[in-house]
């Protein structure tokens, strides 16, 4: 706990820092359409499925819809004091702010939140919570994708 009051807002008990920087470096790559399958990239190709899978693009549908519902919610923490925020805020603050990468518009917001002493572990709390939002969409998606792939004679199970 001390170093969560001295403002180190990644102190928490097991949390591998190198794993946890790992992970947010390759969500990057699923949020981002730079690397050519982006979940909203995997969604387009679903898309284009025949109607034999409409079962398996429903599924990836209703795993990006549901990853947007949970974006579009109240966050568990408050960063801004005239209003609420949403996850999808928090997310972008922290992710684009430090963590995946700088965005200098991001960036004092996220000193702020980060070195508030104990409001920086919530804040962290939350941001992990919002990190599992992607998770489970991400593998929610791939088990679609997988199954349509060995129906396609691609890949076996």
């Amino acid at each position: 706990m001390d170093r969560i009051f001295k403002g180190e807002w990644l102190a928490h008990d097991g949390l591998d820092q190198e794993a946890f920087e790992s992970f947010c470096l390759n969500l990057r790559q699923m949020i981002q359409d730079t690397d050519g399958y982006s979940m909203r990239l995997v969604g387009q190709i679903a898309e284009k499925w025949g109607a034999r899978d409409s079962d398996l693009l429903q599924g990836i549908r209703e795993a990006r819809n549901t990853l947007k519902q949970k974006l579009d919610q109240p966050c568990l923490v408050r960063i801004h004091a005239s209003r609420s925020t949403t996850n999808r805020e928090l997310f972008d603050t922290v992710f684009y702010g430090g963590v995946a990468h700088e965005n200098i518009g991001k960036r004092d917001e996220f000193d702020r939140i980060t070195n508030a002493g104990l409001f920086g572990y919530f804040v962290f709390s939350a941001f992990l919570g919002v990190l599992f939002y992607y998770r489970n969409c991400i593998l929610r998606m791939a088990v679609h994708v997988d199954k349509y792939l060995v129906r396609e004679g691609r890949q076996t199970s």
